[in-house]
């Protein structure tokens, strides 16, 4: 009988062990798919990048300025495309030091971010974006980038974007 025991025990330990690692297996996949959502970059000279490229309406960017611990200069994309920012305006103003917004060329902007009472500076593409950080950043300050805006204005999707957000934090350390 106590072979026979040791056995169902093994059997019931061995269908644990498969489930564990199944669970571990989605729990990496989601994980990886978290990437875009509040993923720190990169941390230079005190400053923290902080990548929200998977922020592509004005809900999803109020939950990461909820989230932030530091002041922030906020990576945002406007254009002619009618969003709520008015729903941001307790946020932007108890956590945010200054906006970058990110316009096309010749674009029609929706909102007046000057109605946040920060300093706005508009810029035409993310790169401009990230290479004039370097006047309105300091320690413990986070750069977040987070676009309240779909990706399809100038990137074919949220991930690629993000991507490029990656690459440009990235070259300031070289």
């Amino acid at each position: 009988m106590t072979k026979l025991s040791n056995k169902v025990d093994l059997d019931a330990m061995q269908r644990v062990t498969d489930t564990l690692l199944a669970a571990r297996k989605n729990n990496l996949k989601e994980v990886l798919e978290i990437a875009h959502r509040l993923e720190t970059v990169a941390e230079i000279n005190g400053i923290a990048y902080i990548n929200d490229s998977k922020a592509t309406n004005i809900h999803a960017t109020l939950y990461s300025l909820e989230c932030m611990t530091k002041p922030v200069i906020w990576l945002v994309t406007a254009s002619d495309f009618k969003q709520e920012y008015e729903l941001l305006h307790d946020l932007v103003r108890a956590r945010v030091k200054s906006i970058v917004c990110i316009t096309e060329v010749g674009a029609a902007c929706d909102f007046d971010f000057t109605s946040f009472k920060k300093p706005v500076s508009h810029v035409s593409n993310l790169e401009t974006a990230v290479n004039q950080l370097s006047g309105l950043v300091q320690t413990g300050d986070a750069v977040l980038y987070s676009p309240a805006h779909p990706s399809e204005l100038c990137y074919e999707s949220f991930k690629e974007r993000g991507e490029h957000f990656r690459n440009l934090v990235k070259s300031l350390t070289n």
